[in-house]
């Protein structure tokens, strides 16, 4: 029989794993539910970088982002103002590329600039080397309100990244929020507490409801658009709107889905890894049985089309 000692030590226990276990931390599968339109953050972001909320979400992968640490561009960036440097001075157009301007550098004459770009380029790989590095240390360590990470959206394996050059499409008075495949400072997101309970240092628990603030534009946030964008061919009902960076701030609800101590745990079976099944007594693997295709001659192909017609 429970005593009211009993009970109240199981209280103390589960707030316990409440604020130290269901925490929010680095590496973590999550969604961001946004408060006011009841829509989830999403994309595409294979043939559209473009991020939306969508209240009809048909694939619940485009909404899936990974808490990553805030990674270091400044050899990125150096090598992207050399090259654009380059291009202008040797007249090269506007489209061309950077591959194709380095590709000019390597043709060229000039020992120089050629020593100068393969620093840069080795500068690149060695901060690349050490952002890797320094994700791996980290991860599972707790994220608390303050902290700038970046949103890395699982299925794209891309980088939530203000384009600060760019208009929204919907709401001028705003700047574009895209997809990138490697990101910028532009990247860097502070989590900040959507109300006065909750202050710098605490720890993020799932749903909880916090602003997700540009740490490069002052006072801008992730925000979803007011006005809908319904794309072509949607369902009549769809609600669809754009995210964009904004000086008005929306509230979004972040949920775990996965945490990032189980990807650690080799013997642990997670969802949408791949898995072969075998059968223990014949040692034969489970496969998918296709037809045997004997010919491929059109006379044959035209017989078979005309029998089955």
């Amino acid at each position: 029989m429970l005593t009211l000692y009993n009970v109240y030590l199981l209280l103390i226990y589960l707030f316990l794993f409440y604020i130290y276990i269901d925490c929010l931390r680095v590496g973590d599968y999550v969604t961001f539910r946004n408060v006011k339109f009841d829509s989830f953050l999403s994309g595409e972001g294979i043939l559209l970088e473009d991020l939306v909320i969508d209240d009809a979400l048909l694939s619940f992968d485009d909404s899936v982002f990974s808490i990553h640490l805030q990674r270091q561009y400044s050899a990125a960036i150096e090598l992207e103002e050399f090259l654009a440097a380059y291009q202008e001075k040797m007249k090269l157009g506007t489209t061309a590329t950077f591959a194709a301007i380095a590709a000019a550098i390597a043709e060229s004459d000039d020992g120089s600039v050629q020593k100068y770009l393969h620093a840069l380029k080795r500068c690149l790989y060695n901060e690349t080397v050490l952002n890797e590095s320094y994700m791996k240390q980290k991860l599972g360590r707790p994220v608390v309100f303050g902290d700038i990470i970046q949103l890395f959206h699982v299925k794209s394996q891309k980088y939530v990244t203000v384009t600060d050059d760019q208009l929204a499409k919907e709401e001028r008075e705003n700047m574009m929020i895209q997809l990138d495949s490697k990101g910028s400072p532009f990247s860097w997101i502070q989590l900040a507490p959507r109300y006065k309970i909750d202050k710098d240092g605490d720890k993020i628990n799932t749903n909880t409801e916090i602003y997700l603030k540009v740490a490069e534009r002052l006072n801008e946030f992730v925000h979803a658009a007011e006005r809908e964008n319904i794309p072509k061919g949607s369902r009549a009902d769809a609600h669809v709107r754009e995210v964009n960076c904004s000086l008005e701030s929306s509230s979004w609800r972040l949920g775990i889905f996965q945490s990032s101590t189980a990807s650690m745990e080799k013997a642990m079976l997670l969802s949408s890894q791949i898995v072969t099944i075998q059968d223990p007594e014949t040692k034969s693997f489970l496969t998918l049985g296709l037809p045997k295709v004997e010919s491929l001659d059109d006379d044959e192909l035209g017989e078979t089309t005309t029998m089955g017609s």
